[in-house]
């Protein structure tokens, strides 16, 4: 094949017209650019020439390329789709896009470009590649504090990702029983989840002492004596009760009631009526007289 082309002047191929922007003297032969393309750019295809004519026409030998491809990768198919590849005219303004799939985003093509989408001048084989990466979660703080260290320490804050379960503690010191949380949860350790910044707060209290035994068989000088003796017992019951000391809270039980018959009947039924309150159980005068 050989044509007439000037420098500047448009060239009619076969399949189309392109602009020769540049032609550059290199020994017998020429190189040849596109409009649209840098002065670093040139076509990998030189075109040998036999001569130069006057006004700078040149007999160009070989076929002028009228399509180009574009090839479009993503680098992870997990993360994220690419459209916009395929074979175009020469010089055509083609859009190209990433997609990022759930979880992730889009950071860049593999020239450094982050523009997404993107026109592209199709003026030679190319090929684009883009880079997504994984959504940073937001992240939220989770303070655990000791109302009183000397009773007790805890466990477990720091920063999370939202969506979490972190499990936070609180661990008394000797002479100490935890208590409950600032939130009134008495679970320990707990699970709590990261949703915005919480602070947990560890209460704690003195471990109360097992009952000791009492001898109730003591003859009494007058009724206080009796009284400080049960309020001493009911008292005992009631540290019993919670400490889930079940052995002993029945043997308190049992000497309440034993005690109790030293009272006459308004004030037994009073004592029937604590009890009961402690022990959330129906415990009735029957059982008294029982005893």
């Amino acid at each position: 094949m050989s044509d007439k082309c000037i420098q500047g002047h448009r060239y009619s191929s076969n399949d189309g017209t392109i602009i020769i922007k540049k032609i550059v003297e290199k020994s017998n032969r020429i190189d040849y650019k596109y409009e649209g393309q840098t002065d670093d750019q040139y076509n990998d295809k030189s075109m040998y020439f036999d001569d130069w004519e006057e006004g700078n026409y040149v007999d160009l030998t070989g076929e002028v390329p009228s399509t180009f491809t574009l090839t479009v990768l993503t680098i992870d198919d997990e993360a994220g789709s690419v459209i916009g590849g395929g074979i175009y005219p020469v010089n055509s303004i083609v859009q190209i896009s990433a997609s990022p799939k759930n979880g992730y985003c889009f950071l860049k093509w593999d020239d450094d470009n982050i523009s997404n989408p993107r026109d592209i001048q199709v003026d030679k084989d190319m090929t684009f590649t883009a880079y997504f990466e994984e959504k940073q979660k937001p992240k939220f703080t989770i303070t655990v504090k000791s109302n009183d260290e000397a009773q007790g320490s805890v466990d477990g804050g720091g920063m999370f990702y939202v969506g979490s379960v972190v499990e936070i503690s609180a661990k008394p010191e000797n002479g100490y029983v935890f208590k409950k949380w600032n939130d009134d949860s008495s679970t320990n350790p707990r699970n709590v989840p990261v949703e915005k910044d919480v602070e947990y707060t560890a209460y704690f209290e003195k471990k109360a002492t097992a009952p000791d035994d009492v001898n109730i068989t003591a003859t009494f000088g007058n009724n206080s004596e009796k009284w400080k003796l049960l309020n001493r017992l009911l008292f005992q019951l009631e540290e019993s009760k919670k400490m889930n000391l079940i052995g002993k809270t029945k043997d308190l039980r049992d000497k309440i009631i034993e005690l109790s018959d030293q009272f006459d009947s308004e004030k037994k039924k009073g004592i029937i009526e604590k009890v009961n309150s402690i022990l959330k159980t129906g415990i009735n005068s029957d059982i008294f007289h029982s005893r």
